[in-house]
């Protein structure tokens, strides 16, 4: 009796992100064999489909998480009664998460604080 192949699961492990080369010793056939059809039936434009789906979801929690983060921080920063480390410490960290911080592009939190606003 001869053994078929499971194309439909080497497909899904395939969009998944397998290369042609694990599926190949996973299902013992060559590499050549699984990226010929995946080429044949456009798998990689699938796989290319799936991955920018998935960088457009993650990216958009990202930019709800930093934006409501970045809510939060404001309500402290316009506390009347915030003391000036936690001014500083709010500050650092909105621009921690604003992307404002990084290693390229270094900011001395206290220049960013008016002095008037600390003394009120």
């Amino acid at each position: 009796m001869k053994k078929t192949t499971p194309w439909a699961k080497i497909k899904s492990e395939y969009l998944q992100g397998c290369t042609p080369k694990e599926l190949a010793a996973k299902y013992k056939l060559t590499p050549k064999r699984i990226s010929d059809k995946a080429n044949k039936e456009k798998w990689t434009a699938q796989r290319a489909e799936i991955s920018e789906k998935i960088r457009e979801k993650a990216e958009d929690k990202v930019n709800r998480i930093t934006n409501i983060a970045l809510e939060r921080l404001e309500g402290i920063l316009e506390s009347p009664f915030i003391k000036t480390t936690d001014l500083i410490n709010a500050i650092g960290k909105a621009l921690e998460i604003s992307g404002l911080k990084n290693e390229n592009h270094k900011i001395n939190i206290e220049d960013v604080i008016i002095k008037d606003d600390i003394d009120g």
